[in-house]
């Protein structure tokens, strides 16, 4: 009995070899990726919630000056200065979290790559 292929496919299992290693590469990528995403947003969040507790001390740290106010202007005074560091803050946290954020995404795509060499954020596909 004669084996008779088409023109560039193998006669033998080749192919169902190469497409199991590249199952098991891609799981493996997959898998990694995962342990990425999952370690970034555990990062974020512990980063979130420790932000939180000092955003809550800093607000009672106000309600006990405000208590504590012999005039209206002075604590218009305190509110205002109190707003504009609140705000500076949470922008900061923002943007601490983007950061963690895209760090984790570029971490991703390099493992995607392969693991190996360094993915320039030029490289990096926009969002």
């Amino acid at each position: 009995m004669v084996r008779t292929t088409y023109a560039g496919v193998p006669a033998d299992c080749t192919v169902l070899t190469a497409w199991s290693q590249l199952h098991q590469t891609g799981m493996t990528t997959a898998a990694t990726a995962m342990d990425i995403w999952m370690n970034t947003m555990n990062a974020m969040y512990g980063n979130y919630v420790a932000f939180l507790h000092e955003r809550s001390q800093q607000n009672i740290e106000l309600v006990q000056r405000m208590v504590a106010c012999k005039s209206p202007a002075e604590l218009v005074a305190m509110q205002q200065d109190f707003t504009e560091k609140a705000l500076e803050s949470c922008r900061d946290e923002s943007e601490h979290l983007v950061e963690m954020a895209e760090s984790g995404v570029l971490a991703m795509a390099l493992e995607a790559r392969g693991g190996g060499g360094v993915l320039e954020e030029a490289e990096a596909v926009p969002v």
